[in-house]
């Protein structure tokens, strides 16, 4: 996860240090609520809160942006006992299309691209965690508030998972909703 944490934040860095050769860009931020395909294996954690963060950008000319992010999702649960926790880190990369309409400051958005993820079980002084290749798509829609600040929702479906935990295999795919807060420039679209 540190190594996601760099990379985002290199990604930052770049994107802000070299802004001018970009056409455009958004740094969002997510919040809500993700539903893991497999409940049966995932019970009691197959629905978790999840924070994240996109940042897309594009090269002059290019008809697409190129987008980096990573997520994290966690439940809690203790009716076993003792306290246990079972989650999600992942990083993404992949591309997206931000339609900027014309007279209006509503931007619809897809995008889609490859993504690892770590899948993570611990309580009661152990830890479990396995990791795997996914592919992801995303789209939504966020309004432009003001000349940077960003706003809107976002929907999010991870497939092609496959984790293994003490013999058993299963998958880490889930559907998610969200909330979008964040900015974006050129400054005012």
């Amino acid at each position: 996860m540190k190594r996601a944490v760099v990379c985002v934040t290199v990604a930052l860095l770049f994107n802000a240090l070299v802004s001018t050769a970009f056409a455009g860009g958004n740094a969002n931020f997510v919040l809500g609520g993700r539903s893991l395909d497999d409940e049966q294996a995932w019970a009691p954690f197959e629905s978790q809160h999840v924070l994240g963060v996109t940042v897309d950008f594009s090269l002059q000319g290019s008809p697409v942006q190129f987008e980096a992010g990573m997520q994290r999702s966690r439940k809690t649960e203790s009716r076993f006992g003792p306290h246990f926790t079972g989650g999600i880190d992942e990083i993404s990369f992949g591309v997206n299309k931000t339609w900027d309409l014309r007279g209006r400051r509503m931007h619809p958005f897809a995008g889609g691209g490859a993504e690892e993820l770590r899948v993570v079980v611990h309580g009661a002084g152990n830890t479990t965690a396995d990791t795997s290749p996914g592919l992801y798509a995303h789209g939504g829609i966020f309004w432009r508030i003001g000349r940077r600040f960003n706003i809107g929702f976002d929907g999010r479906t991870v497939a092609w998972t496959k984790v293994h935990f003490g013999g058993f295999s299963f998958n880490a795919n889930y559907h998610q909703l969200d909330l979008l807060l964040g900015w974006g420039w050129p400054s005012g679209r």
